[in-house]
């Protein structure tokens, strides 16, 4: 290494790649710190960073040897070009999906599906740039097409719950009939309503589900108790 230092100046080290400029504020912020940053002691720096430097390349040629020169996935084509570089951008959705479900559970799942959707790409921020004659014919657009990709939605949730197998959908009613026992504490935890079980013998789907529903009907009281105490005070 001509000059270990270098190592300290912030500069990327992989220009082709669309992450090698800092966006954020905290890269911004790490790179301002990297370059006011002085070593009190400059050689023993170097020192180190050369004792480092070696092993670590050695290392990540072997982790990533697939993807540098001669590796099997080095060189790319149309269909891997457009491949996402890590999947940051996916896991940051799962955390929102996972969020949302956690904040409201019993949540539709168009209505959830459209607020990440509309989270994600930005709506919000893009229909505010529209001029007011722009924001009016897209809310009347958005009001004509509601019915229609509600009646859509409701298809494409009905045509998910038939491809779910009896066993399946069996599982889910008493993972949410647990959830409204553990989490939410809809009931009290010896209610019959929380129970999978009737005279020893499991209970059939039908009634499971009727027993989700009627703790679904008393979480949405609850949850609306809670926001009226909330606004009073």
């Amino acid at each position: 290494m001509e000059d270990p230092m270098l190592l300290l100046t912030g500069e990327p080290p992989l220009y082709e790649f669309e992450e090698d400029v800092e966006i954020t504020q905290r890269s911004k912020a790490h790179i301002q710190k990297l370059d006011a940053t002085v070593p009190e002691h400059p050689l023993i720096v170097a020192d180190a960073i050369d004792e480092i430097a070696e092993p670590l390349l050695l290392y990540f040629k072997k982790q990533f040897k697939d993807f540098l020169p001669g590796g099997v996935h080095y060189n790319t084509d149309e269909k891997t070009k457009t491949v996402p570089r890590n999947n940051r951008r996916c896991e940051s959705i799962f955390g929102l999906v996972t969020a949302e479900f956690r904040r409201a559970p019993n949540q539709r799942t168009a209505v959830r599906e459209i607020k990440i959707q509309a989270i994600v790409n930005k709506v919000f921020d893009w229909f505010e740039k529209k001029s007011p004659e722009e924001k009016e014919r897209i809310m009347n657009e958005a009001i004509i097409s509601a019915t229609k990709l509600e009646a859509f939605a409701d298809q494409q949730v009905k045509s998910l719950e038939n491809a779910i197998s009896e066993s399946q959908k069996k599982k889910a009613v008493i993972d949410n009939l647990r959830y409204h026992k553990v989490v939410l504490n809809t009931v009290s935890s010896n209610s019959k309503l929380l129970t999978i079980t009737s005279g020893g013998k499991p209970k059939p789907l039908s009634d499971l589900i009727d027993n989700l529903k009627q703790l679904i009907t008393i979480a949405d009281k609850n949850n609306a108790e809670d926001t009226e105490e909330d606004v009073d005070y």
